[in-house]
């Protein structure tokens, strides 16, 4: 099972089944996932259902409300429909406000939502997990950089997929709209929002996961993070160290090196000894603090300036 089908098959046993709730989960199904067509006068509403529970909800509502007792045949990828015919496929698109009189006196397909369909809080929560159950997928990614989790609805209109995001801002989950192809999308990316999604339909196993991944990524880049620090740092060392080595070496052949005071030049044969070592282990060495040698290191740095010397810093 993907992580999109778990997802749906959790919303699907939080759904609280009342009457309204009902006939807002089946109209924003229908409107997102439905196939309508006309064929000797006679209407005929399809509805992709897949497997598992969406499907097992459909039939429930589909046979209490309207009394479906035939279902339809898989395609040719295997995917199950359910069918309504007639009197049964008008009544539910007229009651979930998508079929309506069109200015001619003829019927027409509703662009959006109609609005008395989300009038309670828990019918707008409804809609949304209809929606997403009829139009949308949602993606987990473990491992790599970018976006952890990704969740889109596709509608074919642009006005509902604005009534779409306007009902999650209701929520305070906030999406962003797009086009690809023929589809309009509402999408979100954002990592909390997607968790406040999941938890808004009652997906806590998916909210769970998500938080587990998050997590983990998050520990994994701050890792990443270190260790890119340390190797700056070590670059950063090496490259001083370096330049310590040459200008000691250049003192030391112009025999400046032995008129050094012995703190000096002890701290000078030190770093030619050890020449990758860093002024922690070179202090170690030497016994005293990081600061003093430090400090030694940047007296030898004064006096190879003033002999002309590259500086040691």
């Amino acid at each position: 099972m993907t992580f999109s089908q778990s997802v749906k098959n959790q919303i699907i046993r939080a759904f609280s089944g009342d009457a309204c709730c009902s006939l807002s989960f089946l109209s924003a199904y229908t409107h997102t996932a439905g196939w309508l067509s006309l064929s000797d006068g006679n209407m005929r509403l399809t509805l992709p259902a897949g497997s598992g529970a969406v499907r097992q909800m459909l039939v429930r509502l589909l046979h209490s409300r309207y009394g479906l007792s035939k279902q339809g045949g898989a395609d040719s990828r295997g995917s199950r429909s359910l069918k309504l015919e007639g009197a049964q496929a008008k009544a539910l698109l007229s009651d979930g406000g998508i079929l309506t009189r069109g200015e001619d006196g003829g019927f027409a397909l509703a662009p959006g939502l109609d609005p008395y369909l989300t009038e309670n809080e828990c019918c707008k929560r409804s809609y949304i997990a209809g929606a997403f159950c009829g139009s949308g997928y949602a993606g987990l990614s473990e491992r790599g950089e970018g976006n952890s989790v990704h969740v889109e609805f596709a509608v074919k209109s642009a006005q509902l997929a604005e009534d779409i995001s306007k009902l999650l801002a209701e929520f305070s989950v906030p999406s962003k709209l797009s086009a690809r192809g023929e589809n309009h999308l509402v999408y979100i990316k954002d990592s909390r929002a997607a968790a406040d999604f999941f938890a808004l339909l009652g997906a806590t196993r998916a909210l769970l996961k998500l938080s587990e991944v998050v997590v983990e990524r998050e520990a994994s880049n701050l890792e990443n993070r270190k260790n890119n620090c340390y190797i700056a740092n070590v670059d950063k060392t090496v490259d001083a160290a370096i330049k310590q080595v040459e200008a000691i070496t250049k003192l030391d052949a112009d025999g400046r090196l032995q008129s050094l005071p012995p703190r000096l030049r002890e701290a000078a044969e030190l770093r030619l000894a050890h020449k990758t070592d860093s002024i922690d282990e070179l202090a170690e060495r030497a016994g005293i603090s990081k600061s003093g040698m430090n400090n030694r290191l940047r007296r030898l740095a004064a006096i190879a300036a003033q002999a002309g010397y590259r500086q040691l810093t």
